[in-house]
């Protein structure tokens, strides 16, 4: 049905846009000015955590606690104390307080979990946390007190702005140049491309299998190369159906010699398995960021390190 052929939408089924103010006087008083204060980053207290499940087929352990007294699918929801004691806000700042908007068409922002990690977590993975390495789902929030807090980007939840409004603003970062990473981190995940097979089989595979190996033997080595390379770029003719390959590690500055030895030999053997499956693996470079132009960069899909290997 085109938009303007006088059909009406089923009662039932409420657009998001018919449930919405015709314009900033119709929103409840005080929301919108109240939530000019809010930037993507922010944080705020005990958040709602909630997801919609099948309890005859679960998978996280809070979905297998349902399963009894359950009769099929439902919203999961986590009993009171037992959610997140903080949310950091993942929606971008301009859709939040909406403040030039003549009509604001956004009544909700997203909410991403916030837990006390000083536990479950050993204080190597706290370290490379802290760094701001480790996992890319999960991110440290070095300025709440009172625990090793951080931030897990595998779930967002919607919460009306209403309920955001009520809310007292809290700072997790410390500074702006640190809350920026939260849009970065967003952006990155949201963003990669899903490899063809022939690419993951001959290169991304072995490449993680390589880098298990050299952590569990050469730890060291293994420590100075995460370090070092701040990410491995990848070029391919084709996502979908890739013929030709480029591998180029950028780095800020100076690589040690063994590092980049272990980096050429793994590249002599994949490349050769690369053309006996009919992938050409272009030769190998070690490239500074600041010499790497715009336009060089565009073609280049680039992955951390530590997204590529085995942690």
């Amino acid at each position: 049905m085109s938009a303007g052929s006088g059909m009406q939408p089923d009662p039932q089924q409420v657009p998001i846009d018919a449930g919405l103010p015709d314009g900033p006087e119709g929103w409840p008083s005080g929301v919108l000015s109240a939530l000019r204060q809010f930037v993507q980053g922010d944080v705020v207290e005990k958040p709602p955590f909630f997801y919609f499940a099948d309890p005859a087929r679960p998978v996280w352990a809070r979905t297998r606690a349902y399963a009894a007294g359950s009769d099929g699918p439902e919203v999961i929801e986590m009993p009171d104390n037992a959610g997140p004691p903080y949310g950091v806000i993942t929606s971008q700042t301009c859709d939040i307080g909406e403040e030039d908007a003549q009509r604001p068409i956004r009544p909700w922002v997203q909410l991403c979990p916030v837990y006390d990690r000083v536990t479950d977590l050993d204080s190597g993975w706290r370290r490379k946390l802290a760094k701001g390495d480790g996992p890319r789902y999960l991110m440290h929030l070095p300025a709440l007190p009172g625990g090793f807090w951080v931030a897990d980007f595998r779930i967002e939840v919607p919460v009306e702005k209403g309920w955001l409004a009520t809310c007292a603003k809290l700072d997790g970062f410390r500074d702006e140049a640190a809350q920026r990473k939260v849009g970065e981190r967003i952006a990155m995940l949201r963003s990669r491309p899903a490899f063809a097979d022939r690419f993951v089989r001959l290169v991304q595979r072995p490449l993680v299998t390589a880098l298990k190996e050299l952590r569990s033997t050469k730890r060291d080595l293994y420590d100075r190369m995460d370090a070092q390379v701040e990410e491995v770029a990848v070029e391919l003719n084709s996502l979908l159906d890739p013929r030709d390959a480029r591998i180029t590690l950028l780095v800020p500055g100076q690589v040690d010699p063994d590092i980049e030895d272990w980096w050429r030999s793994w590249w002599d053997t994949t490349s050769e398995s690369c053309s006996n499956a009919g992938l050409d693996l272009q030769a190998f470079a070690i490239r500074k960021t600041s010499e790497v132009t715009v336009a060089e960069y565009r073609r280049m899909t680039t992955v951390p390190l530590t997204r590529i290997s085995p942690e």
